[in-house]
């Protein structure tokens, strides 16, 4: 190696311990976070994620209360890479790096079970 490529090689690695050195960001609201916050009225960092794990045959169970809850309204989508799906929701809602935007909904899963809806923008299916 060169003079000058050592000089650059040096100069980078102490670049990226200092990079290395920087606190993490703090997480923001995403889109989507902003979204559920205006909807539930209150910061939604602060509110604890209850989960509970449904016997694939009460899948369809599911499905049916979420519909009734919903009370017609369309479901919103998440947009960001592959990711979105190995993320948690509090992690969609609020995140250091990526934002979690909303797309129009063509898909919707429930336990792997898939139920086609119409574009949101009224085209063709």
């Amino acid at each position: 190696m060169d003079p000058d490529q050592s000089a650059f090689v040096e100069s980078f690695r102490q670049f990226l311990d200092r990079i290395n050195r920087l606190p993490a960001s703090p997480p923001r609201l995403t889109p989507l976070g902003e979204v559920v916050e205006r909807h539930m009225g209150v910061d939604v960092t602060t509110v604890p994620l209850v989960t509970e794990d449904l016997a694939p045959l009460r899948l369809v169970d599911a499905d049916v209360a979420m519909a009734e809850l919903s009370g017609g309204v369309a479901p919103l989508g998440v947009t960001g890479r592959h990711e979105r799906v190995k993320e948690s929701l509090p992690e969609l809602l609020s995140h250091p790096w990526t934002r979690y935007t909303l797309p129009a909904v063509d898909d919707v899963r429930l336990g792997g079970a898939g139920r086609q809806l119409p574009p949101a923008s009224g085209g063709p299916r």
